[in-house]
Parts: structure tokens; C-alpha cells; sequence
């Protein structure tokens, strides 16, 4: 990328400037992205290059954008995302833990063997209907 993405400024309602400004930011980006980027990846395809080999290939780019965006954005939400985003790559995504308890764990065992009798009961009704067909 020739120029750093300046940041892009909160717009509203009476803000016509900013948004012409940025607007015309995004079109010089689009335009350098099918200048520069667009015909490398279409040459990676016609080169058969899956997309593993693709995403391998520009690895070191893609996490040097996310790291300008993570430090250069002045939206603190994209900066935050961009930031766990790269964390969550380097480090892996933190394991989240459960603990599960059965519904029967903490019944008394004559409780469980009624529940198992019952269960059982309605089993042997159903399978006795299916043999009359």
C-alpha cells in the first residue's frame, strides 16, 4: 500500500465534507486494491493455487493489516476486534469450560431405578404396538 488509510472520522448529519472525504478514501483504496492486489490473486488462480496456498501466501500481509487496524483505527471498536482477532490467531482462542452434571446425578439410587423402570415401561409399550403391525 503507497499511502497509509487515514482515519476514517465519525460523520453526521451536518459533516458533508468528512463523508466526500472518506468516500473518496475508500475509492482510492478500491482503486489501488484492483490496480495492485486484484491481478496477483487472479494470477494465483489461474496458477491453480488453492485456497490454503493463498491464504499461506499472504499470511504476513493479512496480519500486518490487522495490526495497523488494531493500532491505527481511531474507532475503538474495530481497534478492539482487530486486536483479539490477532490474539486469538497468535495464542489461540481461550478455551471455554463447562461442567455438566447429569439430571439423575444427585437422585437417590431407588429414584433412578424407578425413573428406569418407568423409561423401560414405556419402551416395551412402544415395541409391543410396533409387533401388532
Amino acid at each position: 500500500m503507497k499511502y497509509p488509510r487515514r482515519p476514517v472520522r465519525p460523520t453526521g448529519p451536518n459533516n458533508a465534507e468528512d463523508d466526500a472525504i472518506n468516500g473518496l478514501d475508500e475509492l482510492r483504496l478500491y482503486e489501488e486494491w484492483k490496480r495492485e492486489i486484484l491481478p496477483v490473486l487472479q494470477a494465483d488462480i489461474t496458477d491453480k493455487l488453492t485456497p490454503t496456498e493463498i491464504i499461506n501466501k499472504y499470511k504476513a500481509l493479512i496480519t500486518a493489516r490487522q495490526v495497523m487496524r488494531a493500532l491505527g483505527s481511531s474507532d475503538t471498536a474495530v481497534a478492539a476486534s482487530a486486536a483479539k482477532d490477532l490474539l486469538d490467531r497468535a495464542e489461540g482462542k481461550p478455551i471455554e469450560r463447562k461442567q455438566i452434571q447429569h439430571r439423575l446425578a444427585g437422585l437417590p439410587e431407588a429414584e433412578i431405578d424407578a425413573v428406569l423402570a418407568t423409561k423401560l415401561k414405556d419402551l416395551d409399550a412402544l415395541t409391543d404396538g410396533d409387533s401388532d403391525e
